[in-house]
């Protein structure tokens, strides 16, 4: 994995995860297909592998969210 591929892989985590805070405070409207998004997008390599990395710096509830959106 390249430094940039780790980068843009982190920025999308914080977007999601800045979704997700948004979600669950009602300051938006629930996306539709945001799980499936979830399940189609960590299970590829590089995302998973940064995952692995960075869920440990998550709030806690924001890792079980993607965690369970995995199966």
């Amino acid at each position: 994995m390249t430094l940039e591929e780790e980068i843009f892989i982190g920025a999308v985590i914080q977007q999601l995860s800045t979704t997700y805070e948004a979600m669950k405070n009602g300051l938006t409207i629930n996306p539709e297909g945001v799980r499936q998004d979830i399940k189609s997008f960590f299970p590829l390599p590089i995302p998973r592998a940064v995952w692995a990395e960075v869920k440990k710096l998550q709030n806690n509830d924001f890792a079980e969210f993607v965690d369970s959106s995995l199966g």
